[in-house]
């Protein structure tokens, strides 16, 4: 082979690589694309008196200050989200009756798929033959998303059950 024609082959695969990368990169419609996510705080009393949980989302710095006072939780000012390009939910795992029971945070990433993001806790209880004491709970998890276009988030715990959906706002 000459010179020429592999520099013209080679040209040739130089031009028709960018496409390539192209393809491979785009996502087809339906395809799961993740958000991270990370815990501002988390308690065993929050104030929430229902026995289901409920997830509620957070749209301003005048609504977390809100949650912070009604439930006492603590988030540092270097870790405060910013509003504009996170979003910030509360879940709450509903009316407990001992000690013992907590959520966690399972996946640093939020799972999106057909606009609906899927969160990933541990629903934690204690074990059956546990001695704890005998005091209403209702543990929360208060969680700081990066802000993608999403309609929804759902939050399921370690075995796929929904503990709840909210809609959220642009």
């Amino acid at each position: 082979m000459t010179r020429i024609p592999r520099i013209l082959l080679l040209t040739g695969c130089l031009a028709i690589l960018p496409v390539l990368g192209g393809c491979l990169g785009a996502l087809p419609e339906g395809a799961s694309q993740t958000a991270q996510v990370r815990v501002l705080a988390s308690g065993t009393h929050c104030g929430h008196d229902e026995a289901d949980p409920r997830m509620h989302i957070l749209q301003d710095a005048a609504a977390l200050q809100q949650v912070l006072d009604d439930t006492g939780l603590r988030v540092d000012e270097d870790t405060r989200p910013n509003f504009d390009h996170e979003w910030v939910a509360l879940i709450h795992q509903g009316r407990k009756p001992t000690l013992g029971y907590s959520l966690e945070l399972a996946d640093t990433s939020v799972r999106m798929m057909n606009g609906v993001g899927q969160l990933q806790v541990l629903n934690r209880e204690p074990p059956a033959d546990a001695i704890v004491a005998q005091a209403l709970t209702s543990p929360c998890l208060l969680l700081a998303m990066e802000r993608h276009p999403m309609e929804a988030i759902q939050a399921k715990d370690q075995h796929g059950t929904l503990l709840d959906e909210a809609t959220l706002k642009p």
